[in-house]
């Protein structure tokens, strides 16, 4: 077997490597350029100790794991804050308890360095079946080979299926072409188009280089710092490259409308760290870091509420992950909530709702909302406002008060995501 078809031959048993790690566990294990059926085993085992990743990345996670962990192990909530150090952005705290519940093999409901190395594994394969989805779409003759233009617009699939940041992948397959001719290539390869292997190669790159990007802004995107940048320059009023702990102030406060009692006391603590801190005044780069906590206490609140919604209700980790499932398939502008006409068509599409039921519906959706009307003063759905909507454990609680009340006989019917379930 020739050291350049190895990459083949992982594929074909089913893992989704990278060229550059092929080349790393070759370089590593001095493995000549015609491997024995031995040297194919042994390569085999290294892969899959690593857990697919190069030595670069096991030490970027080893170092994300001893920052954040406690007791050798993480929480949800601190996971979120690793996957963000690492890169990873755009993730909601849903997203990141969805993807503990799958590698928390012991069921602790914490993760071990062992389960985040699997995990992150786990969303560079899913990385690369969304690229060769998105390929084979390009590749209508499935001849091996698309065109340029065809590859970027591929990658741009990749990136909206993904909602990740906008990646340069052309100058990426620049030099997947470039090396491909250096490696002995006839004249013209590069005409020859865009391989699967140079696509993957080319996107895994650009992913890199992404992450990297975000690790050198302090966990945040390009795009997050846009939107930080606006909301920096919308308080510093005279262009002065400062804003005052007293506009900072009205910021949070908008930030953070509703306050739990456990949240307020550590909320006051920060502003009063930034204020001892700042001299009363702060640039932007100082504004930065100060958001950046300031958005991992929104990500607790809200972790804090999903842990009391589940308990509350009873459900499973598995029933909650199957709840969130449907949420996310029903939440199509990603905004972590649903109105109530988004929940009217989801319990339409499982039993036929009369005018009655459509306001029993109602009332439910408003109480999980936490806008209970006094007696004699019921809101009615035909005249809501439009603003009306719910977020995740909100939504939990909707679903176990429909399911106590066998709301139009749900318990019975062929319900989607557990609904239904006794």
């Amino acid at each position: 077997l020739e050291a350049d078809e190895v990459e083949h031959v992982l594929w074909r048993l089913g893992y989704m490597p990278d060229r550059d790690l092929v080349a790393e566990i070759c370089k590593d294990l001095h493995l000549s350029s015609s491997m024995s059926l031995e040297d194919l085993v042994r390569f085999l085992e290294a892969f899959r100790a690593r857990e697919g990743l190069m030595q670069s990345e096991l030490a970027e996670i080893d170092k994300a794991f001893d920052r954040y962990a406690t007791d050798g192990e993480l929480s949800t909530l601190d996971l979120g804050k690793v996957l963000r150090w690492l890169g990873f952005s755009g993730m909601s705290y849903e997203r990141v308890a969805a993807l503990s519940l799958k590698v928390d093999v012991d069921g602790s409901g914490n993760i071990d360095i062992g389960e985040l190395k699997k995990l992150i594994r786990m969303e560079w394969e899913d990385m690369v079946r969304c690229m060769q989805k998105a390929y084979q779409v390009q590749d209508h003759s499935r001849s091996g080979s698309i065109g340029l233009e065809q590859a970027i617009s591929s990658w741009a699939s990749v990136c909206e299926e993904r909602q990740s940041q906008q990646s340069n992948i052309a100058v990426e397959l620049k030099k997947a072409f470039e090396a491909r001719a250096n490696a002995g290539a006839k004249e013209g390869a590069a005409d020859k188009g865009v391989t699967f292997g140079d696509f993957v190669h080319a996107g895994i790159q650009a992913m890199k280089k992404n992450q990297a990007s975000i690790r050198e802004n302090g966990g945040n995107t390009k795009e997050e710092l846009k939107q930080m940048r606006a909301m920096f320059e919308k308080y510093d009023e005279d262009r002065s490259g400062n804003i005052s702990f007293a506009e900072l102030g009205n910021l949070i406060r908008g930030m953070f409308p509703k306050l739990n009692d456990g949240l307020r006391p550590r909320l006051d603590r920060l502003m009063k760290e930034v204020d001892s801190n700042t001299s009363g005044n702060m640039d932007f780069q100082d504004f930065v870091l100060i958001i950046r906590q300031f958005i991992d206490l929104q990500v607790e609140e809200r972790a804090t509420k999903e842990k009391a919604a589940a308990e509350a209700t009873g459900f499973s980790a598995a029933e909650v992950n199957d709840f969130h499932d449907l949420f996310v398939l029903k939440d199509e502008a990603n905004a972590q909530k649903l109105e109530w006409h988004q929940v009217k068509r989801l319990v339409g599409n499982i039993c036929q709702l009369s005018s009655r039921l459509q306001q029993d519906l109602f009332d439910a959706f408003m109480e999980a909302q936490g806008c209970r009307t006094p007696a004699g003063a019921k809101q009615l759905q035909a005249n809501a406002t439009g603003n009306e909507s719910i977020d995740f454990p909100e939504f939990l609680l909707l679903m176990k008060k429909l399911l106590d009340m066998n709301f139009a006989k749900i318990r019975e019917s062929e319900a989607p995501s557990g609904i239904g379930r006794a």
